[in-house]
């Protein structure tokens, strides 16, 4: 915004933010929005008796700028529509990590999406990343390392070396064992390795978790594969929208669900997808929060099934 005639450019000084700029304030809270633990996050939506300065400041903020209370969250949904944590409760601790799965337990969310690839020596790990760069461990390939390697890796200082460093790597053997009753568990095959859906499979299997796991994935190769392993599973077919070839291809997998992408979604779009799908969820909520409202009450307008989230106590029932 242009700075009017005869008006300082020097940063205003922010009252309530102790004499600190509001840029400086701005910053302090995005970084708490991104970090802020399980506790913080609760005194987030009430009031901050415990917290002065900068903390308190920020928080409120975040408050204000994201407009919590004048979005109304939570946002209401149907009784029956699936609240899916999108690789555990990503948004406030690091995904596909068992803080992550722990906070959707304790927050009451009963289904967790997660990604899986396969180690070189043929164990099932989660990683969401092909490569684990953003991880800040380089651009080495995930497919191409052992399972010892891979599950010493700290996967949760990239988020906040505060709060979840050391967080190791998981198998799908591991979440399995700690929140095997806890979930409905959509497992997305995320990895090329031809043996992927085979090996997943044998561990859901060793688990007897079948009636509890949906396996979904971009790769419609995978999916047969998977279908070719397990004829009887629940297969979801990750898609950036409904249309006639997709359709198409969606009725030869014989899925239980088609995920097409979130904003993409109408009320005829999901009554064509129901053709090929006994369900319809949505994937890809994301944005400002006005912007994630907006995504979740589309989606529920839609009539589509349910939605991956990673503010999974944004949306009640």
């Amino acid at each position: 915004t242009p700075i009017a005639s005869g008006a300082s450019s020097t940063p205003k000084r922010d009252p309530i933010y102790g004499g600190r700029s509001a840029r400086r304030r701005d910053r302090v809270a995005d970084d708490l929005w991104r970090s802020i633990s399980r506790e913080k996050y609760r005194k987030l939506k009430s009031p901050l008796p415990s917290y002065s300065g900068t903390q308190a400041a920020a928080i409120e903020h975040v408050q204000v700028g994201c407009g919590l209370v004048e979005l109304n969250i939570p946002i209401r949904v149907p009784e029956a529509f699936r609240v899916i944590a999108h690789r555990g409760s990503s948004a406030y601790t690091p995904e596909n990590t068992l803080p992550a799965f722990k906070l959707a337990r304790e927050m009451g969310v009963g289904e967790v999406e997660l990604d899986v690839q396969l180690a070189i020596d043929g164990v099932v790990v989660l990683c969401h990343d092909l490569v684990l760069t953003r991880y800040g461990h380089g651009d080495v390939i995930v497919e191409e390392m052992a399972s010892d390697e891979l599950l010493a890796l700290d996967m949760g200082s990239w988020f906040s070396p505060y709060l979840f460093a050391a967080t190791p790597m998981l198998s799908l053997d591991q979440l399995l064992k700690t929140h095997g009753d806890d979930f409905i568990f959509h497992i997305e095959l995320k990895g090329r390795a031809e043996e992927l859906a085979a090996a997943t499979y044998a561990v859901v299997d060793a688990h007897r978790a079948h009636a509890q796991t949906i396996f979904t994935s971009f790769s419609h190769q995978q999916l047969e594969r998977m279908r070719d392993v397990s004829p009887g599973s629940r297969l979801g077919w990750l898609v950036q929208t409904i249309d006639e070839q997709v359709l198409d291809q969606a009725r030869e997998l014989e899925l239980f669900q088609l995920c097409p992408r979130a904003g993409a979604l109408n009320v005829e779009a999901v009554a064509r997808g129901r053709i090929a799908a006994a369900e319809i969820r949505v994937w890809g909520v994301a944005g400002t929060p006005q912007e994630v409202r907006a995504m979740v009450l589309q989606a529920v307008e839609s009539g589509c099934d349910g939605m991956t989230i990673n503010w999974p106590d944004w949306v009640k029932r």
